[in-house]
């Protein structure tokens, strides 16, 4: 069986998975339990998950409006803007990674190509277009199995912040095709994490992992 997602707030028991989730703080005084407890009634992952989404999304949203938040929609617009953005991080990187090798023309081109978009979406910025930003938040909201009307003010907004974060994506997708990264790899950077916490107690005395390593470093 695959993993779960994390941070669905699943519990796999014997009868079927359940959903629990801890009461927010600001609502533990007038509350008798302390957490949220579903059961799903079913063992199939995929299905798990989507039911958690929604329990998850829809908690949240209700409790932003019991504690009074002027906009309801602001919780939403932000989970929505950063599901699009790690879905499109994570596709361009999973392309770039399968990708053969190209010449430096096809490169230029590419280039050239992130330019033009970050172009139209600059114009559509300027002049308030936000139909560049709609089927990206329309499979964004669908992944996360939410519903947002489009004739609405807070859909005016996310659609307007969508753009700015499409034009975010397109820079930094320019920006790892040249290999310039935000940070080393996480691979390095686990890499670096085992060493620091393997590392001897001595300065300066390597710990060999095996006797070729110490043979190859004397030779």
């Amino acid at each position: 069986m695959r993993r779960l997602t994390p941070c669905l707030h699943l519990e796999r028991r014997p009868s079927s998975f359940y959903w629990r989730w801890r009461v927010p703080e600001f609502f533990l005084k007038n509350a008798s339990n302390r957490f949220l407890v579903f059961s799903l009634k079913t063992h199939v992952v995929r299905e798990v998950e989507v039911l958690a989404h929604r329990l998850t999304w829809r908690s949240t949203l209700a409790f932003d409006y019991a504690r009074g938040v002027a906009n309801m929609e602001t919780g939403l617009m932000e989970r929505v803007l950063s599901e699009l953005v790690r879905f499109e991080i994570a596709a361009s990187d999973h392309a770039r990674a399968v990708a053969p090798e190209r010449t430096r023309v096809e490169a230029q081109l590419a280039i050239q190509r992130e330019q033009a978009l970050k172009e139209t979406l600059r114009e559509a910025l300027f002049l308030g277009n936000r139909e560049a930003a709609r089927e990206p938040v329309r499979s964004a909201a669908g992944r996360l199995c939410v519903q947002i009307a489009e004739n609405t003010s807070d859909w005016m907004i996310l659609a307007y912040e969508a753009t700015r974060v499409l034009l975010d994506l397109s820079m930094e997708r320019a920006r790892r095709d040249q290999g310039v990264y935000s940070e080393p790899s996480r691979f390095f950077q686990a890499a670096i994490a085992t060493e620091a916490s393997t590392a001897p107690a001595g300065y300066g005395s390597p710990r060999w992992r095996c006797p070729a390593d110490r043979e190859l470093h004397q030779g």
